[in-house]
């Protein structure tokens, strides 16, 4: 599936139905990546009887664009208007069922700065629920970070697509030696951003206190103790913001073990088992019996919880 943004970028996306669903997933995947490494998560996903739809990110796998560039957050939030209008209009995306959205890293940071721009139109569905995996709301300040910041502060407009390495260690992305060496040999995996997207994270992280009023819906935060990429005590600090401002609506799991990616980890069963039952308990009552049964059968993850 190609939809073309508002600037003229084709924007590649996929869809995964489900024969009578109850519920559609929405997945945004981290910074250089692309969407085709959740398919694991689609298979998860499927078994609760969910339609899973996927896009990759303008600049990153099928989608075109510069590599790891983006002139704005608001930007990539067209893109994914674009992308579910299209989905809306073609019959894949339906408006009388629950929608969750799921973002990775950099999507987790675009999926809960776009939850208050999404717009409820008619035909368009309710969303449900946000599930934020190792959000990128802070960075692991490393050397080379500190100096693209100082270079993407000080670069003029017209080198603001300049592309340079972000810095970060597939090694420190899973303990799973498969999964690593999988993400190296990815022809789709890059190791780029621009300074302008750089610049777009650091303005998006520094406004979220800004939109917690809005984000009044079910967040369920899946992070991990020792990732190396990402701030996990920037997100549970903001994910204590949110509890504060709407109780019992907010949900934190800690995977102590972890490095950056939960769901391309060794016991990444963990991570899944703690998505299927947040999701569960977020659909309508009556939509729920069919799959609780067979969450019981799976181990429990040790998580702490706020």
């Amino acid at each position: 599936m190609i939809v073309r943004s508002e600037d003229g970028l084709l924007i590649y996306g996929e869809s995964h139905p489900v024969e009578n669903p109850r519920a559609s997933l929405l997945i945004i995947h981290g910074i250089g990546e692309h969407s085709s490494r959740y398919l694991e998560v689609v298979k998860q996903a499927h078994r609760l009887r969910m339609d899973v739809h996927l896009m990759d990110l303008r600049g990153h796998g099928r989608s075109q664009g510069v590599r790891g560039h983006f002139e704005s957050m608001d930007q990539i939030h067209q893109d994914i208007d674009t992308w579910i209008s299209h989905l809306v209009d073609n019959g894949l995306l339906q408006g009388d069922l629950p929608l969750f959205l799921l973002g990775h890293s950099l999507g987790g940071l675009i999926a809960i700065s776009y939850v208050p721009k999404y717009q409820k139109k008619p035909m368009y569905p309710a969303l449900a629920g946000l599930c934020l995996s190792s959000p990128a709301l802070g960075l692991r300040w490393n050397p080379l970070l500190l100096l693209e910041k100082q270079i993407a502060k000080r670069i003029p407009p017209f080198l603001k697509a300049l592309q340079v390495p972000t810095g970060m260690d597939p090694d420190f992305l899973s303990h799973d030696k498969l999964e690593v060496k999988a993400y190296r040999e990815d022809p789709l995996v890059h190791s780029w951003i621009t300074p302008s997207a750089f610049l777009a994270m650091e303005r998006t992280m520094k406004g979220l206190y800004k939109i917690v009023p809005q984000l009044e819906l079910p967040i369920l935060f899946l992070l991990s103790g020792r990732d190396k990429v990402v701030h996990t005590e920037a997100a549970e600090d903001f994910a204590r913001k949110l509890a504060v401002a709407h109780p019992g609506k907010i949900e934190v799991r800690v995977f102590h073990t972890f490095y950056h990616e939960p769901f391309h980890e060794g016991k990444r069963e963990k991570a899944f088992l703690e998505l299927k039952k947040w999701m569960l308990k977020c659909l309508p009552k009556h939509s729920k019996k069919s799959s609780s049964k067979s969450l019981k059968k799976e181990a429990t993850a040790k998580v702490t919880s706020l």
